[in-house]
């Protein structure tokens, strides 16, 4: 599965209502089943956000931010990988297949994850920059370091980010 490196810094939403504008008008002039299942997944995403935004904010006129549709992707994500595993364990490989389909289809909306090694490393400048280099941290400035790496890297395990700022002071 190859991943969209593109800049996040348009709504996913709006990409992906451009996107199956563009299917529809594809789909009007030729028969693609492809482009179909493509258009189905789609808007099984675009409801998802949708609903999740009603869930988040009652106010119509507020959009989701980028990290919230990354973060409902990527749950989307976990949740297409676990049925694809279910399936392929019961031998159902039809489901199993459209599951991978709509993964994919998915995995064009989301970032690429960051290694372990970037994580770290950016952990370490905003913990130099927020708190000084040499000073000591303490779990309580989790609160100042996790959003500013969450910014960078919504994808980010916070696990690494956490074990990165206990262990700050021990290098």
């Amino acid at each position: 599965m190859e991943k969209n490196t593109k800049e996040y810094n348009t709504s996913i939403l709006k990409k992906i209502e451009d996107e199956m504008l563009s299917i529809m008008t594809l789909l009007t002039k030729e028969k693609n089943e492809n482009a179909k299942n493509k258009l189905e997944t789609l808007k099984l995403i675009k409801s998802e956000l949708i609903r999740e935004n009603g869930k988040l904010h009652t106010n119509v006129a507020y959009t989701m931010s980028n990290n919230e549709e990354i973060k409902l992707l990527s749950t989307m994500r976990k949740s297409h990988e676990e049925m694809i595993s279910a399936y392929e364990h019961n031998s159902n490989d039809k489901a199993a297949e459209t599951e991978k389909e709509e993964l994919n289809v998915i995995m064009t909306y989301l970032p690429k994850e960051p290694t372990k090694e970037e994580i770290i490393s950016f952990t370490k400048s905003i913990i130099n920059t927020i708190i000084g280099e040499g000073k000591n941290v303490t779990v309580k400035d989790m609160g100042k370091i996790l959003p500013k790496v969450k910014e960078k890297y919504p994808l980010a395990d916070g696990k690494i980010i956490r074990d990165t700022v206990i262990n700050y002071n021990n290098e």
